[in-house]
């Protein structure tokens, strides 16, 4: 029976993270998309569901981030900007590999994950006039040292 759960958390996830990576490229091209951000607040979201279902807690911590993230973006808090989709485009493809793991059974290197939460939580200090760019100077650099390891 569990096996069904997770053929179907399977099944719906793939589904989802093909459709979120067409949104993110949306987004990346039009920031000014408030359906596009409300479909990807609701996907990220279902995801977070589904993977607490399964018991996948570092999947639905993770998204839970997220979801505060986009909902900010959706409501006019935050400002989109490139750094800001640069971190969008490497929490997905964290999220995909998280995922993955997850449904593998394997524990997934948790430091990445750890940067980008700290990445996305900066954001909550920054306003749309991007008074925490130097939080946002800060966070590339982390994240720039990590690629290079």
């Amino acid at each position: 029976m569990m096996l069904d759960y997770l053929d179907a958390y399977v099944e719906e996830t793939e589904e989802q993270l093909s459709r979120l990576e067409q949104l993110f490229l949306e987004i990346e091209k039009n920031t000014n998309q408030i359906e596009i951000l409300n479909e990807i607040f609701r996907i990220v979201h279902t995801i977070k569901g589904s993977s607490a279902t399964m018991g996948f807690s570092m999947v639905a911590d993770f998204c839970h981030r997220l979801e505060n993230l986009f909902d900010k973006l959706r409501k006019g808090e935050l400002g989109i900007d490139d750094y800001l989709i640069d971190i969008l485009f490497k929490s997905f493809d964290t999220l995909k590999e998280m995922v993955s793991a997850s449904i593998k059974g394997e524990n997934y290197d948790s430091h990445i994950v750890e940067v980008l939460i700290n990445a996305i939580d900066s954001f909550k200090q920054m306003d749309d006039n991007n008074n925490g760019k130097k939080i946002e100077e800060s966070n590339k650099e982390t994240i720039e040292k990590k690629k290079t390891k």
